[in-house]
């Protein structure tokens, strides 16, 4: 960091006690390329800018604040200030009327809102520095909450001096996700542009990490038996057991499955296993939801699983998150609605396996009066992502063939010949 603003003919200590003096917060793509130079990683780019984020709250009109810190404009001329101390002027690249369509790194969409104003800064080697003003009275929970790529939510700490950033083992794997929850089929032309920059930049667009309620499964597999079984045509012959992927309709091993995308699941049924999108299974669940008057004046939330298995509301949540990773569904207590013409529907729980749990053979068992630890969470997640995403998240004709198999087959007859299932 010292070399870097050295370069900019700004002495370090200078520039980190201005930054601390005005609370201000060093993030984007030059945080990023410096992050991964302090691990040790070759950036393969180099950071155009400085990119500086001031704070900006609507001012206290009292006398105290307006001379104290506590005067967002006070800040900026602080600021503007110090630049303008060693050689750097307003160089007018973003007017108040234009500066929306040419601030392309970061007013790229609507999500990124409360942008107060933004000016640039040129010295006379023609290096640039921005100061965006951002309304809020947290900058850090700013950027995680309105940047779009996770790779770009990487910041400098003036406390302590390092660069830190918002997914660790992913930005240091160049990997990149859409924080937004969106895939790449669901950007927009806006947003387009930025992902094949930081493409070209050697990172790789993943899907979003599946949200989790206490600790996500990390997924170990060992050489385990329980993976494999005999064939039927050979019993010397060991293979892997696989799992039937709905929504292509290919037969993966169960390994190769979960391991592709947290967002895979697996669902036991009888002696079969099916494979699912976590997310995908979930929107057309949430379709199936209905509240249930017992007998009892008593009401359930429940929704359904393939194949016509009714579960609680609360074990959807559990299967939304990245907790464990094989479900298995077992008759758990009949309920008897309270209606003209009373039917009883019998309720299942879920018996939720991590890997290492599935080869030890250990579950934890969610049912339908247990409440999934961190439930709130797992909520946020998925109404924020509900709120971001559209129905293309969905493909149309998957989407048919799942809601079939909701109704496909009766609870305890798993096996259907017409999928060709061994």
């Amino acid at each position: 960091m010292e070399a870097f603003i050295g370069s900019y003919g700004i002495p370090f200590e200078d520039f980190s006690k201005i930054m601390n003096d005005t609370n201000a917060l060093l993030a984007g793509s030059s945080a990023l390329a410096l992050y991964l130079q302090q691990e040790g990683i070759d950036p393969g780019f180099k950071p155009n800018d400085i990119d500086i984020w001031l704070a900006y709250e609507d001012p206290c009109t009292c006398r105290s604040c307006q001379k104290g810190n506590k005067n967002p404009e006070l800040k900026m001329t602080q600021l503007v200030s110090f630049l303008e101390e060693f050689g750097f002027k307003d160089c007018k690249k973003f007017s108040k009327d234009l500066f929306m369509g040419e601030f392309d790194d970061y007013l790229y969409s609507a999500s990124l809102s409360n942008i107060k104003s933004v000016k640039a800064y040129k010295n006379a080697d023609g290096q640039e520095i921005q100061i965006i003003q951002a309304r809020t009275s947290n900058l850090l929970d700013y950027i995680k909450c309105k940047f779009d790529l996770s790779c770009c939510i990487t910041w400098w700490d003036s406390k302590d001096n390092t660069f830190k950033t918002l997914s660790p083992d992913k930005t240091k794997a160049k990997k990149m996700y859409n924080i937004k929850d969106k895939i790449a089929s669901e950007l927009s032309d806006k947003e387009l542009p930025r992902y094949e920059k930081y493409k070209s930049r050697g990172f790789t667009f993943i899907d979003p990490p599946c949200p989790f309620a206490n600790t996500p499964d990390p997924r170990n597999f060992t050489e385990s038996d329980v993976w494999t079984k005999k064939s039927k045509k050979d019993a010397t012959l060991i293979k892997p057991i696989k799992a039937f992927d709905i929504l292509t309709f290919d037969k993966t091993p169960i390994k190769e499955f979960l391991s592709e995308s947290e967002w895979n699941i697996v669902i036991k049924s009888g002696d079969t296993f099916y494979g699912f999108n976590r997310r995908t299974l979930r929107n057309i669940m949430e379709k199936t939801s209905k509240t249930l008057l017992t007998e009892y004046k008593t009401s359930v939330n429940t929704c359904k699983i393939p194949f016509g298995y009714l579960i609680s509301y609360d074990s959807m949540i559990v299967m939304s998150s990245s907790d464990y990773s094989i479900y298995e569904p077992v008759l758990d207590i009949p309920v008897k609605t309270r209606a003209k013409v009373p039917e009883t529907l019998s309720l299942y729980k879920l018996k939720c396996y991590t890997v290492a749990g599935w080869e030890k053979q250990e579950c934890t068992t969610m049912t339908n009066t247990s409440a999934p630890a961190n439930a709130s969470r797992i909520m946020q997640r998925i109404i924020r992502e509900r709120a971001s995403s559209t129905d293309s998240v969905v493909a149309v004709a998957p989407v048919n063939q799942l809601q079939l198999l909701m109704e496909m087959l009766p609870p305890g007859a798993p096996y259907n010949p017409d999928l060709g299932l061994d």
